[in-house]
């Protein structure tokens, strides 16, 4: 992913990395940065309110790539499944961190 393009970046506050990460003074870094669109938290990304969070949000601002950091890529491969042509990056926040 090229530092010009648009980025959107989507983390997660569920499974208990809310507790163990303070991810809204962490969103505020993240938005701090000029090559960040967009940067919002949820409480379940991996839930049907979360996918459709980061799906309108792809078809509207048309990023061309998503960080989504939560648990692990290995996990809930299928949820990601975004129909739009976007770059998709997973971040483990939750076993990593």
């Amino acid at each position: 992913m090229t530092l010009d393009k648009k980025l959107g970046v989507y983390i997660c506050s569920g499974c208990k990395i809310g507790k163990c990460l303070a991810v809204e003074k962490l969103a505020r870094k993240v938005s701090a940065d000029d090559e960040v669109s967009i940067c919002k938290t949820h409480a379940s990304l991996c839930s049907v309110e979360g996918y459709e969070c980061i799906r309108k949000d792809i078809e509207k601002e048309k990023p061309e790539g998503v960080l989504i950091a939560a648990c692990s890529p290995r996990e809930k491969t299928e949820i990601f499944d975004f129909a739009e042509p976007v770059q998709l990056e997973r971040v483990n926040i939750r076993e990593l961190v």
